[in-house]
């Protein structure tokens, strides 16, 4: 009998929302966007964080034709280097056979100084990596100097690297009676010129300057 039983219609509407506190401070929208990175200031808005409660690594990317760096070629270039590539690896596959015939030299194949193992079936690694390099240096953006100096120190350090090869396998052969196969001596010439090719280009290429945005992360790590 105390009980309200006041019937609410369902046309009957909701009371209106409170109004908003004064001195209320309205929530941004969240955006959906990388962090803003003040470029002359160097510093990274540090009020956004990933889900785990990591600050966000921005930094600018170097991979896309900066300015003042890379330098737009033309598509025959592209089409002329890999033509004078086939043309070049040809050339140094036919000196040993070409030595022997003509001037009865007993040139190895893939110009390897020394194995302890069949060379009949040898992969021109060499042949492939000295004729990338030379190629490379042909039609690399630089002054015909330029070009000359990158195509010595391609072939020199490629040399150096070859002969080391050579006789390491040379020297487990004579002093420890272990003969090295070789396809483990191409290997490692392989990975010698792998890391000579970016070693000459970051030492002598014109290289983008630090953007100066450092990477910050203040977040734990999981």
């Amino acid at each position: 009998m105390g009980e309200d039983t006041t019937y609410r219609g369902s046309n009957e509407t909701d009371p209106p929302p409170a109004p908003p506190r004064p001195g209320a401070a309205k929530a941004a929208p969240r955006a959906d966007g990388p962090p803003k990175v003040d470029a002359d200031a160097g510093r990274v808005d540090k009020a956004r964080f990933d889900s785990m409660g990591r600050q966000q690594d921005f930094f600018r990317s170097v991979d896309s034709t900066p300015k003042g760096v890379s330098v737009a070629r033309p598509r025959i270039v592209q089409d002329a280097a890999l033509v004078v590539f086939a043309l070049v690896a040809a050339a140094l596959l036919a000196i040993p056979e070409a030595g022997r015939l003509a001037f009865d030299l007993a040139i190895p194949r893939d110009f390897v100084g020394f194995s302890a193992d069949r060379l009949n079936q040898v992969l021109p690694v060499r042949t492939f990596l000295l004729s990338f390099f030379l190629t490379y240096a042909l039609f690399a953006y630089a002054s015909p100097g330029g070009k000359l100096k990158l195509a010595l120190m391609f072939t020199v350090k490629f040399a150096i690297a070859c002969a080391l090869v050579d006789l390491m396998s040379w020297a487990s052969w004579r002093y420890a009676a272990a003969t090295w196969p070789i396809h483990f001596q191409q290997f490692l010439v392989g990975m010698a010129g792998l890391a000579i090719f970016p070693h000459t280009l970051i030492r002598n290429a014109r290289l983008p300057v630090d953007s100066g945005t450092p990477i910050r992360r203040v977040g734990r790590f999981y």
